[in-house]
């Protein structure tokens, strides 16, 4: 099931597949920031047929998503900040020149999302008819944030109040 830990499957859950959309946009992703040696070895047939075994959980689930009541939250065009940047930090490892850019605007987003409570939100939702769709008031997933900015050499040690308190090395 991927990330999905808890969903209503009114239907039993014969019908689950969220893991083969998630490999066809990856696939998608792959051939998009054109890796030598990978991204020219996926043709668009594949992605095709990766995509058409995509039937969406259920038909009762899947109604919302086919009639587009979902569309721009969660994980449905929604911004949810760890995949996000990793994505980012990803793109701009293997050459992504507009990383730095997406990363910053992504930072930002996270924590102006609502002047009553600038902090971590967990995802943000991208659809004006659903602004604060479920949004979380966390920080434990984004966490793996920190460790992926300092991959790409955009969060050093001075940065972290603690980081004096860490022994070397």
């Amino acid at each position: 099931m991927g990330q999905l830990a808890v969903i209503d499957y009114p239907e039993g859950t014969s019908d689950i597949c969220e893991n083969q959309g998630r490999f066809g946009v990856t696939l998608r992703v792959i051939k998009e920031l054109k890796i030598a040696g990978a991204s020219d070895q996926i043709s668009d047939a594949y992605i095709e047929l990766a995509e058409a075994g995509y039937p969406m959980i259920s038909k009762v689930h899947g109604a919302d998503y086919a009639n587009h009541n979902m569309d721009g939250i969660y994980y449905n065009g929604g911004s949810w900040m760890r995949i996000e940047i990793c994505g980012y930090v990803a793109g701009k490892l293997h050459g992504w020149t507009k990383a730095d850019r997406a990363i910053a605007n992504r930072l930002w987003a996270e924590t102006n999302t609502s002047a009553d409570f600038p902090t971590s939100q967990e995802y943000l939702a991208t659809d004006p008819a659903h602004p604060f769709f479920g949004y979380h008031r966390v920080f434990a997933w984004n966490s793996f944030v920190l460790a992926a900015l300092e991959m790409a050499g955009l969060r050093r040690p001075e940065m972290d109040p603690d980081s004096s308190r860490r022994p070397a090395g």
